[in-house]
């Protein structure tokens, strides 16, 4: 949302501009909608609640609108969530679960992660979640200590 500009203004519409990210492409797109909330106000004031029999009126289809977009927000955020406590890697194809391998795999795949950042001095991609997910769960469970910014099992 954060790439969204208004290119033009005709009344109470605005033609927005926005770049629609898949991959390694940015395509841009545009779309038109009210410029500002107060213009779908009245936009939404104007809507008719009549409509012919077994269709939805303007203002239900306006409201079931609103409502699916404040569904689809609500799984984004749900399905965020649940990928930031992963702790699953995908590599070949294969999920790996990180905590149900041996604890010094499992330490050793983390520390190898962590360095690998480290040496190519970036901040974590995409990806990296599952082994900063991982490393905090072992560190809470207790079966881990940190040593120099190294995780060891606990002896």
């Amino acid at each position: 949302m954060a790439d969204r500009t208004v290119k033009s203004v005709a009344g109470l519409v605005a033609t927005f501009g926005i770049t629609v990210k898949d991959k390694d492409k940015e395509v841009p797109a545009e779309f038109r909608f009210c410029k500002d909330w107060q213009s779908f106000k009245s936009f939404v004031q104007g809507l008719s609640d009549k409509a012919p029999e077994g269709e939805e009126s303007e203002t239900e289809k306006c409201y079931l609108l609103a409502l699916r977009s404040a569904d689809l927000a609500a799984r984004a955020a749900a399905r965020e969530s649940v990928a930031a406590e992963s702790t699953v890697v995908r590599r070949d194809g294969r999920e790996i679960d990180i905590m149900k391998l041996k604890i010094e795999n499992a330490v050793g795949a983390i520390n190898a992660a962590y360095a690998e950042v480290a040496m190519l001095g970036v901040e974590p991609g995409r990806g990296f979640g599952p082994f900063s997910t991982s490393r905090r769960k072992l560190l809470e469970s207790g079966k881990v200590t940190e040593v120099n910014g190294l995780l060891t099992v606990r002896k």
